[in-house]
Order: C-alpha cells, then sequence, then structure tokens
C-alpha cells in the first residue's frame, strides 16, 4: 500500500465536530463569566453610591438620600437637594423592591442612617439568570455598605 497524503473526509469532519463541541463549551462558559460579572458589578455601583451618600451626609452635615425607584433605577438627592439618577447595568436588577427599603436616608453630623435600622440587604440578581446574585447589606446606625 502506498503511503497517504492528507486527511480523510470523514477525519475532517471528526475534528471540526470536536472543535464545535468545545466552543460551545467555551462560550458558555464565558456567557455565565459575564453574567456573574455585571451582577457583581451592579452591587459594587450600589454599595458606592451608599457609601458616597453617607460620606457627603457627613460631610455637609445634612442629609442625602437614595430612593430606590423601580428593580433598575435609584435616585440618589445629595445633601443640597439635586436630583441624580441611576441605573443598574444592563441586565441586572434589584429583586423585589419592595421588600426591601426604598429610601435610605444618611444624616449628619455623623451620617447614620435614618432611621436607625440595624441591617438592610439589598440582593443584584441577573435578569438573564436569577440563581445569579450578588448583595450589599448596609449594616448598623453608620451605614456601612459590604457587597457579598
Amino acid at each position: 500500500m502506498k503511503g497517504r497524503r492528507g486527511f480523510s473526509l470523514v477525519e475532517l469532519l471528526l475534528v471540526l465536530a470536536i472543535l464545535a463541541i468545545v466552543g460551545g463549551v467555551g462560550f458558555i462558559g464565558l456567557r455565565s463569566l459575564d453574567t456573574r460579572s455585571r451582577v457583581r458589578q451592579a452591587a459594587q455601583q450600589l454599595a458606592r453610591q451608599v457609601d458616597l451618600a453617607r460620606s457627603e451626609a457627613r460631610r455637609s452635615n445634612g442629609t442625602a438620600t437614595i430612593d430606590f425607584v423601580s428593580g433598575t433605577q435609584f435616585t440618589y438627592i445629595d445633601p443640597e437637594g439635586t436630583d441624580h439618577a441611576m441605573r443598574l447595568p444592563a441586565a441586572t436588577r434589584l429583586r423585589d423592591p419592595g421588600s426591601v427599603a426604598a429610601r435610605l436616608a444618611f444624616s449628619g453630623p455623623f451620617g447614620t442612617v435614618d432611621p436607625l435600622k440595624v441591617s438592610t440587604t439589598y440582593v443584584i440578581e441577573s435578569t438573564r439568570d436569577a440563581s445569579v446574585t450578588s448583595s450589599v447589606s448596609v449594616v448598623g446606625v453608620l451605614g456601612k455598605a459590604y457587597v457579598r
């Protein structure tokens, strides 16, 4: 038998099928990673706004509030009374906004939570996959925000 050169059609199709399967698995993994990243980014954004409201209330000896308008929007009202509309990143939302405090207010001079609450937790979830979540806990009288 003479030495063969090249590949048969069956061999090429088998290699292409294996590459398609591996590529599909990789794509699903990347999409899942993107979803988790968006949810984490949304939680960090909310935590930064909570920390900003607290520090602005302390700095100005006034009141700074965060009003949750919907599952994807909230308004930061600075101590001067200026509204700043904010949106969570695409494909994320606040889980069950009616079950948590619709308004989070900080009062100077110490940036305390008004009314005084021990802890409030806001859960951010993916609109694509509700099992992908991250939470922002506003803890204690001083309202320090922690992302989990």
